[in-house]
């Protein structure tokens, strides 16, 4: 009889594990426990984003917010919050930018609050966002946009379509992702956790490159790094996991990235 791997996999964990223990954290036994409205905190939930770059003279910097629901919620009501009022600023600086509320539009097929007057963030600099709406605590988020990918020239090579390079060393990059960037659209191949004391040494595999093809090499902050490797991880998808937060106040991220590209032979 043709044996499931992933019940041998369950059977060889439960043996060194315990049947307790593993049941619970793979399977979701025992069930989940009740929720108390009385535990929830309402606020905002924000995935905020500073980008050096520009599309059609404006920023791509952008603030998503959505209210944060009760988890016993009918969710009758909308996430989305389009009348916020949101404001970048520089922390000792008296200036603040605006973001409003940018319906899809030529420029951006989404819905977010983006600077509508010239902004454009500076690397190392640090930037804050406070993100007010009436009847909920102000979401507020501090973080400080990382400096552009350095390549180390001299390491790039390829063989077998297997390209290799070096991103130096850096403090204010936490995190490296490489994509494959084509005419009409883009491809992920690797994501990278940096050592601060030591070059960064990747290797992508460029079969799929075409001929204006190129690799774009985004860095991120402490705040998106530590979002996303936090946020998504789990084996568990039947139990409660308590909102993630990078914020001062309120919930989600507010981060900064910045990138280089490679232009392929």
């Amino acid at each position: 009889m043709k044996k499931n791997p992933a019940i041998l996999i369950l059977m060889i964990a439960t043996l060194f594990s315990g049947c307790e223990k593993v049941t619970d954290f793979y399977i979701g036994i025992p069930e989940q426990p009740d929720f108390k409205n009385s535990d929830f905190h309402p606020g905002m939930n924000i995935l905020g984003i500073l980008r050096p770059d520009n599309k059609n003279g404006l920023n791509m910097s952008f603030v998503y917010i959505q209210k944060v629901l009760p988890a016993t919620s009918a969710f009758s009501e909308e996430l989305n919050i389009p009348d916020a009022t949101v404001r970048i600023f520089e922390p000792g600086v008296g200036d603040s930018v605006l973001f409003r509320y940018d319906n899809p539009s030529r420029t951006f097929s989404d819905s977010a609050y983006r600077s509508v007057i010239p902004f454009n963030p500076q690397k190392g600099k640090m930037y804050g966002v406070v993100c007010h709406y009436a009847g909920l605590p102000d979401a507020v988020g501090i973080a400080r946009m990382p400096d552009p990918p350095a390549i180390d020239l001299t390491s790039v090579t390829i063989s077998d379509n297997i390209l290799t390079f070096s991103v130096l060393p850096d403090t204010t990059i936490r995190m490296i992702d490489v994509y494959l960037v084509g005419q009409d659209n883009s491809a992920f191949l690797n994501r990278t956790v940096p050592d601060s004391s030591s070059a960064a040494i990747i290797q992508v595999d460029i079969s799929g490159a075409g001929a204006s093809s190129f690799l774009r090499i985004f860095v991120y902050d402490a705040n998106l790094a530590e979002y996303y490797a936090n946020t998504n991880t789990s084996l568990n998808f039947n139990k409660f996991r308590t909102t993630y937060s990078t914020m001062i106040s309120g919930y989600g991220v507010f981060g900064a990235l910045n990138f280089s590209d490679i232009i392929l032979p």
